[in-house]
């Protein structure tokens, strides 16, 4: 079983309570709760190489692009997230993964999903540009129903303010 590789992106207050962990089931019945955080260590096979290694990434971004193409909002949102995370993971091309995001929010009728405002928020941040990043979070603000959250929110565009 392979240990998802954590992304070193900042970790906003409002995230965090998004954070998933994993629940399995030990030997003995017992439910354990598996958090990942970017403070864990990933141990990476050393010597030869790995069957990803010569994984076409931009191909598989760019299937996920054309797959959104007639697809309602929620896949259509989907497929696109999918495509932004391989252009800025694996690829490290922003500008792509800003292009999809920006197309998912358009095709989402009026309900974009939380992860792609997210992701166009965390973009913003890294780019460096606070007011587009302020933009994001009055988005995610208005598209969420927790009230923990919109606190959280909140408080993340005071200090961004």
């Amino acid at each position: 079983m392979r240990t998802p590789t954590p992304t070193p992106t900042m970790n906003p207050v409002a995230s965090a309570r998004d954070r998933v962990g994993r629940v399995t089931a030990g030997p003995t019945g017992k439910v354990k709760r598996e958090s990942f955080s970017p403070s864990v260590d990933v141990v990476r096979p050393t010597g030869g190489s790995t069957p990803l290694d010569d994984f076409d990434w931009a191909d598989a971004a760019s299937a996920a692009g054309e797959d959104a193409e007639g697809r309602d909002g929620a896949v259509a949102q989907a497929h696109l997230f999918m495509a932004a995370r391989l252009s800025e993971d694996r690829l490290g091309d922003s500008y792509a993964a800003y292009e999809s995001l920006t197309t998912a929010v358009q095709r989402s009728a009026g309900a974009p999903s939380l992860l792609v405002l997210r992701a166009l928020r965390e973009l913003a941040l890294d780019a460096g540009s606070t007011l587009a990043a302020l933009e994001c979070v009055d988005q995610e603000i208005s598209a969420t129903t927790a009230v923990e959250r919109r606190a959280d929110l909140l408080v993340e565009k005071a200090a961004l303010s």
